[in-house]
């Protein structure tokens, strides 16, 4: 996983690839890319933040649906 800076937490943390279908097309529909390919997110706890890999500023923020679950 990269570890990169996350503009919704405001810290570093790591990130992963989209997963699933649901994941790769909101990121379409945030970021108005056909190919998100390039885009992955932060993996922590209540974040819905996607991005471009290498480029903070290029994302956006995931639907509500789409929110990492608290771990139990």
């Amino acid at each position: 996983m990269p570890y990169k800076w996350c503009r919704n937490c405001g810290k570093m943390r790591d990130f992963r690839r989209l997963e699933s279908d649901a994941e790769r097309a909101a990121a379409r529909e945030v970021t108005g890319q056909s190919n998100v390919d390039p885009y992955i997110r932060c993996a922590h706890e209540g974040c819905r933040r996607v991005q471009r890999h290498g480029k903070s500023r290029d994302g956006g923020t995931l639907p509500e649906e789409l929110r990492i679950p608290a771990a139990e």
